[in-house]
């Protein structure tokens, strides 16, 4: 355990009042109703948060079968009639250079009338942007939402052959795309090689100059409300792993998991700020947006997350006195090689999020030693495929170091072995046994659900099973231990590669590692191990690596090969690409390479 919550902190959670609400005691109980009593369990929560929307009729049809099962078929909810009025704020802007630019509610909602009613107008209802995290990309999504349209977005840095590839797929009435873009020195334009045959609008700098393109007639009426399943955005895939997926999600399954997930499970209230560093083509960036229903300002970041010296977001934590920080567990590796530099007054700060990738032991040691020692550090993990969290936060339980807290509110998440058993406290495959709420409604272009039902189900029929290898333990804690097509099996034996990254990359020398498994004829991986270090000595490092290795695993975990490399390939949102470094190691084809952050990085991979 590295942090217990104060009793005053308890006693003021979301989740303790949520608790005495229902009148149950423990969040262990409180997990099990709601498994057990789904429908009192959603209805409790929409009661709870003051959640606005006709929920009448049924629950849930079609339960027994994971791929038409929906939920709330009757229903109507409006996203933006939840949006929280609140003084001061609702969203903060600061772009590259660190100019800001606010927006009331008021002011947003008049954005958001002004823009969905040009939309309707027009007749447009598929609505594709391309645009970093700027104030228009949050706009068009919320007009998206008030007219009920279907809306996707990609970052311009993905690279033309991805947006014009996910702009095919999606089939938009219309294109919103950012006229120029630099990352990292980089320089994009995403509109010179655009192909679309329909209306582009072109985006400047100026987001007043942007707004004042749309006439201001307001004829839409933004609180309207559209039945519970409408589809409400195509999220896709990053592609490093085969041909990128357009996942379907629905806008009330997003209304009350978000809800649930930021009000109870994270305790976001009125009057806190939000920072998620996310890019737009990570749902990170769609989940941030909850915020706004919670009563939270929200910080939209569009620059460099680290600069000369690293630590961009940790000044933005600190000037703009953050109370709600998320982040990915590999910038949070990173800032832990840099804890010399920390000088840091974080008094507002209440809690870290973290997601991506597991967050390894050393880095809890970072936070509480360096961040702020009675810090909630909320390691969470979901993903694009839920637009949500199978497991999460709790503020009323203490916090330990390497684990995820609580599986998710009505998500009947279990940890099964290869013949489909519950298992506890040994690895296995992380499942959804129920279909739940935040279930996407299909893959875009998949109209016998074949790709659908290929990808989460063809390993257990009819449970989910989402691809993360995880340990459950008795007291409901858990632990990812990374990708479960990623998990290797030296010697027979199956190993998940976040044991090797906590003890490795704790190592001072040890900038950052990646390791990979090279097929031998027997079936079995010799691990191969990549390092990036600042040691001028390679050999003494490597020896370094071995001995810890030794000492803190077994001898199954040993690389049979440790090279150096320059860097770690990324994709764009910073998570490692162990599968993409293994197919490549194995000479198989790799795909997605324009959604790598630094793809010439993979020549450095080759052993030949």
């Amino acid at each position: 355990m590295v942090f217990k919550p104060s009793v005053e902190k308890i006693l003021s959670s979301n989740f303790k009042r949520f608790l005495d609400y229902v009148n149950i005691e423990s969040p262990s109980q409180l997990y099990d109703w709601s498994i057990s009593e789904p429908r009192n369990f959603w209805q409790a929560v929409i009661n709870f948060l003051g959640l606005k929307g006709n929920f009448a009729g049924e629950f849930l049809v079609n339960e027994s079968d994971f791929v038409e099962a929906r939920f709330f078929p009757d229903a109507e909810v409006s996203f933006i009639e939840n949006i929280k009025q609140k003084t001061g704020p609702a969203v903060v802007y600061i772009g590259p250079s660190f100019k800001k630019i606010k927006l009331s509610i008021d002011e947003l909602f008049d954005y958001i009338q002004v823009v969905a009613s040009w939309l309707l107008r027009k007749k447009y209802r598929r609505i594709f942007c391309v645009c970093s995290n700027r104030p228009e990309a949050l706009v068009f999504f919320l007009a998206s939402l008030a007219m009920g349209g279907t809306f996707s977005i990609v970052s311009p840095e993905t690279g033309s052959a991805i947006i014009n590839s996910r702009i095919q797929e999606f089939a938009p009435d219309i294109v919103f795309v950012q006229n120029y873009f630099e990352f990292r020195g980089i320089k994009f334009n995403p509109v010179e090689e655009l192909n679309f045959q329909g209306e582009v609008v072109i985006l400047s700098d100026n987001f007043f100059g942007n707004m004042d393109n749309f006439d201001k007639n307001r004829e839409v009426d933004i609180f309207q409300r559209f039945p519970f399943n409408t589809e409400m955005a195509v999220l896709f895939t990053s592609g490093t792993t085969g041909k990128p997926k357009g996942i379907r999600h629905s806008l009330g399954s997003f209304l009350l998991e978000n809800s649930k997930e930021l009000a109870i499970h994270l305790d976001i209230k009125d009057g806190d700020k939000l920072f998620y560093y996310t890019s737009t083509s990570w749902m990170m960036w769609y989940w941030m947006i909850g915020g706004l229903l919670r009563g939270a300002t929200i910080f939209l970041f569009d620059g460099d997350p680290l600069g000369e010296d690293k630590l961009n977001l940790w000044k933005i934590v600190e000037q703009e006195e953050i109370t709600f920080f998320g982040t990915s567990a590999k910038h949070i590796s990173i800032s832990a090689k840099l804890e010399e530099k920390f000088n840091f007054n974080f008094n507002s700060l209440k809690a870290v999020i973290s997601t991506g990738s597991p967050l390894l032991d050393y880095c809890f040691d970072f936070v509480y030693d360096k961040v702020k020692g009675d810090v909630y550090l909320y390691s969470i993990s979901g993903g694009t495929d839920i637009l949500g969290c199978f497991v999460l936060g709790c503020p009323i339980l203490p916090i330990k170091k390497g684990c995820l807290q609580l599986r998710s509110l009505g998500y009947d998440v279990a940890v099964l072995d290869e013949a489909g058993n519950n298992i506890i406290s040994k690895e296995g495959e992380l499942c959804c046994l129920k279909p739940f709420l935040s279930k996407p409604l299909g893959f875009l272009n998949d109209t016998d659900n074949q790709r659908f039902l290929n990808t989460y189900f063809c390993k257990y029929p009819n449970l989910w099973a989402h691809g993360d290898w995880a340990i459950l333990y008795e007291d409901g804690y858990m632990k990812i231990l990374g990708r479960s097509d990623a998990t290797l099996k030296p010697g027979g034996v199956r190993i998940g590669t976040s044991e090797i990254y906590n003890v490795v990359e704790s190592l001072p020398e040890v900038i950052e590692c990646i390791v990979a498994g090279r097929k031998r004829d027997d079936g079995d991986d010799d691990l191969v191990m990549f390092v990036v270090t600042s040691s001028q000595d390679f050999e003494a490092v490597k020896n370094k690596i071995l001995q810890v290795i030794k000492a803190k695993l077994s001898p199954f975990h040993l690389p049979k090969i440790i090279k150096r490399v320059s860097a770690i390939p990324k994709t764009k949102n910073n998570k490692p690409v162990e599968l993409v470094v293994s197919r490549y190691l194995n000479g198989q084809e790799v795909s997605g390479f324009e959604t790598l952050d630094n793809p010439d990085l993979l020549k450095e991979f080759s052993l030949s």
